[in-house]
């Protein structure tokens, strides 16, 4: 079992990760490996759009990210 310590900074306020002993008692565990480390869960893609902006009278360039299946689906997908 992996357990990581941290400290995080919130308005000038320390806030201090649980100590082994309480994280442990709590059932808190990290996955196996490393962040950085890649997983075997679906990815999404991440596509370049070019678009007219009328602001700028030129191409504009903007990243679409959309989830594992998009394509193949028919399904309406929530925009933000």
């Amino acid at each position: 079992m992996k357990i990581f310590r941290w400290i995080l900074s919130v308005c000038g306020f320390l806030i201090l990760s649980a100590s082994l002993a309480s994280a442990q008692r709590a059932g808190v565990t990290a996955p196996l490996g490393a962040p950085w480390e890649p997983t075997d869960v679906r990815h999404g893609t991440v596509a370049a759009v070019w678009y007219p902006s009328p602001v700028t009278n030129a191409e504009r360039r903007m990243l679409v990210y959309t989830p594992p299946g998009y394509e193949l689906s028919d399904a309406a997908y929530p925009v933000l």
